[in-house]
This record gives C-alpha cells, sequence and structure tokens, in this order.
C-alpha cells in the first residue's frame, strides 16, 4: 500500500497552478494598466508643452501683418490662424485719455497635431497693441 501523505495530488497542483496563474494575470493588467496610464500623462504633458511654445511664439507675432502660419516643435505641428473679432481701438489711461497703444482682439483657431494625427483643435482669443500712429512722435 503507497503512502498518501508525500508529495500532491493532481488535483492539488491544478488548484495551485490555477491560483498562480489568476495571480500572474491580475499582476500583468496591473501593470500594464499604470504603463498605458503614465504613456497618457506623459502625451499630455508634451502636448501641453507644445501648446506653450505655440503660444510663446504667437506673442512675438504680430498678428495683424501673419494671420496665418505654422510652428513645428518636437513631433508636434501647430497651425494657427488669427481673424480680428473687433475694429482696433486706442487704448486708454487711467483717467480716460487716450493710451500710446492701439489694441485689436484676435480669434485664434489652432491645429494641433503630432505625426500626422490631428490631436486637439482649441481656440483662443489674445490681445495684441501697436503704437499709436497718434502717438508714434512723442517717447
Amino acid at each position: 500500500m503507497r503512502d498518501r501523505t508525500r508529495g500532491f495530488s493532481l488535483l492539488e497542483a491544478i488548484v495551485a497552478l490555477t491560483i498562480v496563474a489568476i495571480t500572474i494575470m491580475g499582476a500583468y493588467a496591473w501593470v500594464a494598466g499604470n504603463i498605458i496610464s503614465l504613456t497618457r500623462v506623459r502625451d499630455l504633458a508634451l502636448e501641453e508643452a507644445a501648446l506653450q511654445q505655440a503660444l510663446g511664439a504667437l506673442e512675438q507675432t504680430d498678428l495683424g501683418r501673419q494671420p496665418a502660419g505654422s510652428i513645428q516643435w518636437r513631433e508636434f505641428r501647430i497651425d494657427w490662424q488669427a481673424e480680428p473679432i473687433e475694429a482696433t481701438r486706442p487704448s486708454r489711461t487711467g483717467v480716460g485719455g487716450t493710451g500710446r497703444y492701439d489694441l485689436t482682439l484676435y480669434r485664434v483657431l489652432l491645429s494641433v497635431s503630432s505625426h500626422e494625427r490631428l490631436i486637439g483643435t482649441p481656440e483662443l482669443r489674445m490681445v495684441q497693441h501697436s503704437r499709436s500712429k497718434k502717438t508714434q512722435g512723442t517717447p
């Protein structure tokens, strides 16, 4: 007669392997989910940085003379188009007098793409100033 206290039975081994397999699959799903989340966060951070670069470039651009253009930053391409919302008007001083600058409000449409894939089309409004023609001779 055999001694049944030595080793595992086939059923016990199958149950143990099933528990180990389920645990490994759960750990794999958890790690894969974290990697996907980290990739999304990294992509969003890069997109935000690309938009900040575009805004910095747009602040230096005279939208009246150049109403459309494109900016390349890393793998991102930001196309923009600006149109004035209101007519140019003179600025005002604190006491209500005419200021030294003319102000124009622009509507700027952006198109952000990466690797030929459209990421987003944000819209923003920008105010730009230019030296008033009436005060260009004064310091």
